[in-house]
């Protein structure tokens, strides 16, 4: 169950917040803007999974056990803390760079 809700949180948010915004912008929906490399959204993207509150929110509906509970609470804790340090390095890396 930890393992689930880290991957959901630190692989899936950045993933999907990554590959829409590529399928949007060559779909012709929307528009990157020109200061803006993917590397940038890739980095945003791990910011997206920094999920305190409705993760939070979430757990406490799907489990009534209190150990289970903590458990989940934990993982959403060690999963926010790496998707905002490997967010803020890729960003960090990448952010004054701007290509196509």
């Amino acid at each position: 169950m930890s393992l689930g809700i880290i991957l959901g949180l630190f692989i899936g948010k950045p993933l999907g917040i990554f590959l829409f915004s590529y399928l949007g912008v060559k779909m012709g929906i929307a528009q990157k803007p020109q200061k803006i490399c993917w590397s940038q959204i890739i980095g945003i993207g791990f910011w997206g999974g920094i999920g305190f509150t409705m993760s939070f929110f979430v757990s406490q509906l799907a489990f009534s056990d209190l150990l289970i509970l903590n458990q989940a609470k934990i993982a959403v804790l060690i999963a926010s803390i790496m998707s905002g340090l490997i967010g803020f390095f890729i960003l960090k890396l990448f952010g004054n760079q701007s290509t196509k």
